[in-house]
């Protein structure tokens, strides 16, 4: 059940990238746990935010740059470095079905202990 409310939840995401025909779906590439998320296309500009491992986020591909925009949830916009960000369409089937299954297993454990905490407080 809580799989179907998780998934239900990354639907009105994937939208919002789709309504901008030149974004694409994404998540941090490699063994990297996390990436910067910078404030303008270079490595020695501010970090506005951190994108982690298991989060989706939103990009535009240039090229004439090796840094493409990023937009993540909540209105964060800024730049990626292309070798930190793992194009979703770029995965195999069996690759991406495993991500999101994953993905949507670590929500629901994180959704239980939030659960399980607020009954502690009210009882």
């Amino acid at each position: 059940m809580i799989r179907i409310v998780l998934l239900f939840l990354l639907i009105p995401f994937v939208s919002i990238g789709q309504l901008h025909g030149n974004r694409e779906t994404a998540l941090v590439k490699g063994k990297s746990e996390f990436a910067l998320l910078k404030a303008k296309p270079s490595e020695h500009s501010i970090t506005v935010d951190t994108i982690f491992q298991s989060m989706f986020f939103h990009f535009v591909k240039s090229d004439s740059t090796e840094w493409y925009q990023v937009y993540k949830l909540w209105n964060a916009v800024g730049f990626v470095h292309k070798k930190n960000i793992q194009d979703l369409k770029n995965l195999d089937k069996k690759t991406q079905s495993h991500l999101l299954d994953s993905i949507l297993d670590k929500e629901a454990v994180l959704y239980t202990k939030r659960i399980t905490s607020r009954e502690k407080e009210i009882g």
